[in-house]
């Protein structure tokens, strides 16, 4: 057997020499001591051989017995030394295992944890043989004293302070010649054979005998060594010892042979794949049956579009293993750089260590590196103007320093390190040891080196607060929690059954409170696909009551009688005693029908959030900025940082003005020059959408292959951002893709855009190329296209084009600007949810979910998210406000109903990754003061201000912006009677009444104008959808009654919630409430949306004592400022009024409508 070549690691201190197995000098002394110690005894030994036959074998005797007195002594020293450092891994093991189901930890640490705790297992291994191998010493000593063999305990070697290097353990990695294979004792007694794996019924090695003369040098196969349950035997299996020495080691490529697909929790969509040592040669079906089973994500296959089919044959590096290589813990990859933790390559410029090999002894670091230990980060620490750095590498700690302008750091000492690994952070960055006198002789790049040093501070920063992260890790874990309760709530529409009578064979008749036949049949008509649905039963196991299913629904339930049907199933399976389940008797059966769409984003935000917790992101920083952003320090982009101080040139007209927009420019140069995330708050009318327009060409102007992926919760507020993007830049629309799976929920403008329309317009410039080849008798070619387009389309079932799914990634994949909604990133379709971007510019940010904004944030490099918390917060499913939801998520209150995730952000994150836009544009002056006085004043600051003054002439009502039209004998009721939505009628006729008015208004200006008249954008909004209907009753039949309406009008009709985002010229909002509680109208946020709608006219429609008196009692005086400041107009009091106030308009002098 030949030494080993996987030995273990190091950790530190005394303990750390047992990782790296290697001597401490006190052990080197030890041994030296014992050496001495015997080589005496065996001089007197063989001096008294000139002594007479008795004398001389009784002082052999005492000499061979104080010769194994003093062996074990020292082995039982040196077994004693072993039990402190087993005490010290197992702290360790513990100490790995938390950390490494901690969810907040960064990706650099937990990779670093990995490797740790796979060389753990290596040491443990190796030190418990340790043991035995003293164990079996002693016992040796002892055979040999009680049996009289002085001459052979007298030169039996002494024992080894490290185990010998071919005695035999788990895990180990050696080579070993054909002949030690076949079963052959080595000289602790140990015995090596084969592994033997199942073949049918029987075990066999006839596998491993196969890869064994397969290999080249029969004298020195790799192997890897398995400990059996017998101490002297052991398995060896060539499989994983060729693919440790030959790829593991080498980082070389092995062969993998595809399996299946399939999707793991932790890392996402991927392949199962056979993987095999180069050496070997592997047939299709061969391959598939054996090999080492490893799973590889679609994201490190070289092409993700690609769909890999069973049998396939690629080349994959292993990546993630423990130290047996077991099939349901290793992963591989297709990139070669994916080895090196955090994209760090040879490619990028090291950072180099300089130091003065005259006051340090460099040699035992250069070692270090030579064997292969990685560069980590400890510590580091700001102390007036310098940067004090403590790496490790191996078992040595490294204290280094730079000063302002250092572009290397330079050593200042080294020492032997303790136990601390669970504190390190891998580097992403190679670190290069290098005497100082060559320091100026070597290319640094400083920006780089600004890079190292800014995560260096970074990890410090997020990894000190352990406390503070695993709180702010509880609020993801929550989160996941939610996403699971609403899939149960609404991912399902449930049917509950009672039994009629016990199932029979194929058949169980049950009672439905329903029309079971009948939903079934509507569900399955809306769905995409029939799903398979399953009869449940609540059970109570060991740990708590759960649903199992018991039997398969085949086809439609029969009906027998009103509330009887008889269901076919393809048996009844329930578990039995020795399943440790008992069956709750008083819950009724349960059949659910998934609901695709809804289950589908339900499904999607939860793979996210598992996603964010594995680590999963393009950019791992980002992950630790979202867990703790308090604890984030900015990290600006020097390139954006040289681009902004030479001057950005504005493509906003009204921007290039240098005393105009100062804010807003000073935001968007944040922004971009910002690495990692940067949050904007929007205010009304502040410009956002400008700004995401001149965000989109600053960052194509400096790099024009950017891939910027535009995104909201909302599919207007991203038309709207796209729109206006076209709008400026017209030849840049076949830069832009839209993505989306309904046409209808697009704006129209954006058609063109949409990926089905691309992909049908590349259809068909195919086509029109078959149509030229046959028309130029160009036969072979023609047929080649027809080939070619016959095995990329099909159509549809339902008339939608079905497209190969690889032609499509790759045509999305040329599109610089993406355009999507949260949810929507993904999706399988077209390979969305493999996208990966540059800058992710999320709008309406304040109105997304937690999992919602994780989607588009984890394929993104760089985030730019923009909202405003002081508006209305995210859509909350109602089923999360009911009794029941506060019940099993006792803290949806604290952690989700009161502020969003968006809010979080921006009150935590430092100033320098924030900015507030202060000037609004959208409202004419009062409509503005009211919004920015009553919302965005804090403490006498009023944040928001009016950026410019609007000409009135062309209003409807120009002298009176804000007005208040007082409803004082309108009555709330319960629509239909029964609610639980509310209305007022008397409200609803005053809108109606209003309209009327105004129509007539406008029709004589349209009159007067002629092509000149513009027509009057207007929102009639209410906090409650019943009013919603009500009104769009009355306006249906005005619109009957005169048709002028729709023709200088444009009406839309809807709630607060659902006009976020939106603005028109003229909002009439109807506050409904006569009595009881208005909580829900003194919402900020919904009346802060309510507010600032209008660009001209904001007409309010309510009680207003009713309202005034009830605020009073909540302190609050929202209404009361409203009223104080609109004009005032009480209720008409006859019909002359009525049509004094219809007249009004009609004098064009006049200004009250």
């Amino acid at each position: 057997m030949l030494p080993a070549l996987v030995a273990g690691i190091v950790i530190g201190a005394s303990v750390v020499a047992y990782l790296y197995d290697r001597m401490t000098d006190e052990e080197e002394a030890l041994q030296e001591e014992l050496r001495r110690r015997n080589a005496e005894l065996r001089r007197r030994y063989s001096a008294s051989v000139d002594d007479d036959r008795r004398r001389q074998a009784i002082k052999r005797k005492q000499l061979a017995t104080e010769m194994a007195a003093t062996r074990r002594e020292y082995c039982l020293r040196f077994r004693e030394r072993v039990n402190t450092p087993l005490q010290e891994f197992q702290e360790l093991a513990v100490t790995l295992k938390t950390s490494l189901s901690d969810p907040t930890i960064s990706s650099y640490r937990r990779n670093a944890l990995r490797l740790l705790q796979a060389r753990l297992e290596d040491t443990g291994n190796r030190l418990q043989a340790y043991r035995n191998y003293c164990d079996w010493y002693l016992k040796q000593q002892e055979w040999l004293s009680e049996h009289g063999r002085f001459e052979t305990l007298i030169s039996f070697p002494d024992p080894s302070v490290r185990l010998p290097e071919d005695w035999y353990y788990g895990g180990k990695v050696a080579v070993a010649s054909v002949t030690e294979l076949d079963r052959v004792r080595n000289g602790y007694g140990q015995m090596l054979e084969l592994l033997q794996e199942r073949v049918g019924g029987d075990y066999s090695d006839a596998t491993q005998r196969a890869l064994m003369l397969q290999y080249p040098d029969q004298e020195a196969i790799p192997v890897q060594l398995l400990a059996q349950k017998n101490p002297h035997f052991f398995k060896a299996c060539i499989l994983r010892g060729a693919l440790y020495v030959e790829h593991v080691l080498e980082q070389l490529p092995c062969t993998g042979i595809v399996r299946k697909a399939k999707r793991h929790d932790v890392f996402g969509d991927g392949y199962i794949v056979q993987c095999y040592p180069g050496f070997c040669t592997v047939g299709r079906q061969q391959g598939l049956n054996g090999g080492l089973s490893a799973f590889l994500p679609r994201s490190e296959s070289s092409f993700p579009g690609k769909r890999y089919l069973p049998g396939e044959k690629i080349e994959v590096f292993l990546h993630y293993y423990d130290l047996l290589l077991s099939n349901g813990n290793t992963t591989v990859t297709q990139y070669r750089e994916s080895l090196d933790v955090g994209g760090k390559s040879s490619a990028s410029a090291p950072v180099f260590l300089h130091a003065d090999a005259s006051k340090h002894d460099l040699y035992p670091l250069i070692e270090e590196a030579a064997q292969g230990a990685v560069w980590c980060l400890y510590s580091c620490v700001e102390r007036q103007d310098r940067f004090c750095v403590t790496l490790q590498i191996g078992a040595w700690q490294v204290e280094a320093e730079a000063g302002p302008g250092d572009i290397q750091l330079q050593l200042v000492d080294t020492a032997r390190t303790s136990i601390r690994s669970v504190d390190l952070d891998e580097l992403p960055f190679s670190v290069r040891l290098i005497d100082r006198r060559f320091r100026d002789h070597v290319f640094c790049d400083a920006l780089r080196f600004q890079e190292f040093l800014q995560f260096c501070n970074q990890q410090t920063r997020y990894g000190e607060d352990v406390t503070g992260r695993k709180a702010a890790g509880e609020f993801f874990s929550r989160w996941s929690k939610v996403t699971d309760y609403l899939l149960e709530e609404n991912g399902y529409e449930t049917f509950w059954l009672t039994p009629d009578r016990d199932p029979e064979e194929g058949q169980w008749d049950c009672r439905c409170e329903t029309d079971l036949r009948s939903d079934l049949q509507r569900l399955i008509e809306k769905a995409f696909f029939k799903p398979q649905l399953f009869l449940e039963e609540r059970y109570m196991s060991a740990s708590g009551e759960r649903w199992l299913r018991i039997g398969e629904l085949i086809g439609l339930p029969e009906s027998l009688e009103k509330g009887l049907f008889r269901l076919s199933h393809a048996g009844i399976r329930r578990p039995g005693a020795y399943d440790r389940y008992e069956r709750i008797e008083t819950m009724p059966l349960r059949l659910r029908f998934p609901l695709g769409g809804e289950l589908a984003n339900l499904g999607r935000q939860r793979e996210a959030l598992q996603a964010f917790m594995n680590g999963r992101l393009q950019n791992p920083v980002l992950q630790q900025i979202l867990i703790m952003p308090a604890g984030y320090v900015p990290q600006p982009d020097p390139v954006w940082e040289a681009r902004v101080g030479q001057g950005l040139e504005w493509q906003d007209k009204n921007w290039q003005d240098p005393g105009k927009a100062a804010v807003a420019k000073r935001i968007v140069e944040e922004a971009l020059t910002e690495s990692n995330l940067y949050l904007i708050q929007g205010p009304p009318g502040t410009g956002k959408t400008t700004c995401i327009v001149e965000l989109l060409y600053q960052i194509f102007a400096a790099a024009p292959e950017s891939r910027v992926l535009v995104v909201s919760q909302q599919n207007t507020a991203v038309d709207n951002a796209l729109d206006r993007y076209l709008e400026r830049y017209p030849d840049r629309r076949k830069n832009v893709v839209r993505m989306g799976g309904d046409i209808s929920k697009v704006q129209a403008s954006l058609h063109p855009n949409m990926t089905e329309t691309i992909l049908s317009d590349y259809l068909t410039s195919r086509q029109q190329e078959y149509s030229r080849s046959v028309a130029l008798h160009m036969d072979a070619r023609a047929a080649l296209v027809q080939d070619w387009i016959e095995s990329v389309y099909s159509p549809g079932d339902d008339g939608r084009p079905r497209f190969d799914e690889e032609l499509t990634e790759l045509l999305v994949n040329d599109y610089p600007v993406v355009g999507a909604t949260c949810v929507g990133m993904a999706s399988r379709r077209h390979g969305t949810d493999r996208l990966v971007f540059d800058v992710c510019i999320m709008d309406e940010g304040g109105r997304s979910t937690v999992p919602e904004m994780l989607i588009p944030l984890m394929r993104s490099r760089k985030a730019i998210i923009i909202g405003d918390h002081f508006q209305l917060p995210p859509s909350i499913a109602a089923e999360l406000r009911e009794a029941d939801a506060r019940e099993t998520l006792p803290f949806l209150e604290e952690t989700f109903l009161k502020t969003s995730f968006f809010e979080q952000l921006y009150t935590n994150l430092p100033d320098g990754c924030r900015g507030m836009l202060r000037e609004q544009y959208r409202m004419v002056e009062p409509i503005g003061d009211l919004v920015a006085d009553l919302f965005y004043t804090h403490q006498g600051e009023r944040r928001l201000v009016n950026g410019r003054v609007h000409d009135r002439q062309k209003f409807l009502d120009p002298g009176h912006p804000l007005r208040w039209v007082d409803v004082p004998n309108g009555r709330q009721t319960k629509e239909n009677g029964k609610g639980p939505s509310l209305l007022n009628a008397e409200e609803a006729k005053a809108i109606r009444l209003y309209l009327q008015v105004a129509l007539d208004f406008l029709a004589i200006r349209k009159e007067s104008l002629g092509c000149e008249f513009r027509k009057k954008t207007v929102a009639v909004i209410t906090p409650y959808g019943a009013q919603k209907r009500s009104i769009k009753e009355l306006l249906a039949d005005l619109a009957a009654t005169d048709a002028r309406l729709y023709e200088v009008m444009s009406i839309e009709v809807d709630t607060v919630d659902s006009f976020q985002g939106s603005e028109a010229d003229v909002v009439l909002y109807s506050t409904v409430r006569t009595y009881g509680s208005i909580s829900f109208l003194l919402d900020r946020q919904r009346l802060n949306v309510a507010c600032s709608r209008a660009r001209e006219n904001l007409v309010f429609f309510g009680a207003s004592e009713f309202l005034r008196d009830q605020e009073s009692r909540s302190k609050q005086s929202l209404f009361s400022q409203i009223v104080d400041r609109a004009t005032f107009r009480p209720p008409h009091k006859s019909e002359a009024s009525r049509r004094d106030a219809e007249n009004s308009p009609r004098d064009r002098h006049r200004t009250n409508v």
